[in-house]
């Protein structure tokens, strides 16, 4: 047996702890078509598509189980979204009304969301879908002091005077503005990334990252994208292969 077909049987015989110690910040064993994101902003909402609240993830819990692509997972620069976490510039309809800096990926990423959706109708994905489409999550979070605008309503590329208050951790905190190498300030809470929670009744699972029926959702969905077969050399047997 050669150490990659171990590897592959190790995995198999440690399913039931994929997504263990997610919570706490350690790195988990990932379910397939799945990786992990350092998230900064934890959007809540409700089983109606409303926005509930949002608050700023400390560094020691922003480690994030999402589902990505075989192009997202290695995303280093250009359009490429991932499926359903994203930074502002992807998941946010009204990203260029605030002056995010960068170039707006929302068609994107909501046209691939919209086909996950229509494929399999998971609730969690859907309420995440709706509200994306209401173009109003910059909106909200500046609304709700996570993100923070100048006098025109533009987000701020630098904190301007003193933290009022130094034991509230904020945005700023975590995505300080900074000079590029062309001498001008890179407007970062604008790359902030984030995650979904979605309170349902009776359902006690909210952290969508955790929930494993998203994560099955996403790995049926991403499945059934691949258009043809080969060997594969580890199981020997004709798999789909990767689709890109």
């Amino acid at each position: 047996m050669s150490w990659i077909q171990k590897l592959y049987e190790t995995y198999n015989n440690c399913e039931g702890m994929i997504g263990a110690g997610s919570d706490d910040n350690s790195v988990p064993l990932l379910p397939i078509c799945h990786t992990t994101q350092k998230a900064q902003i934890e959007i809540v909402l409700d089983y109606e598509s409303k926005f509930r609240k949002a608050r700023v993830i400390p560094k020691y819990e922003a480690r994030t189980i999402i589902p990505c692509t075989e192009n997202s997972g290695g995303r280093t620069s250009g359009e490429c979204p991932h499926p359903l976490c994203d930074k502002l510039q992807y998941i946010a309809k009204d990203y260029k009304e605030y002056g995010g800096n960068k170039d707006s990926y929302f068609q994107s990423y909501i046209e691939q969301l919209s086909k996950w959706v229509d494929f399999d109708k998971n609730k969690k994905v859907k309420i995440i879908y709706d509200y994306v489409m209401k173009g109003c999550l910059l909106a909200d979070l500046i609304q709700h002091k996570i993100l923070f605008v100048d006098g025109n309503l533009k987000l701020l590329k630098q904190r301007e005077g003193k933290k009022e208050n130094k034991d509230i951790l904020d945005i700023l905190d975590l995505l300080p503005g900074r000079i590029n190498k062309k001498g001008e300030i890179e407007n970062w809470q604008a790359d902030a990334f984030v995650r979904w929670s979605v309170e349902i009744p009776d359902d006690l699972h909210s952290s969508v990252w955790n929930d494993q029926e998203v994560w099955n959702s996403w790995i049926q969905y991403y499945s059934q994208t691949k258009k043809s077969k080969s060997l594969c050399y580890v199981t020997g047997e004709e798999e789909f292969a990767p689709h890109i």
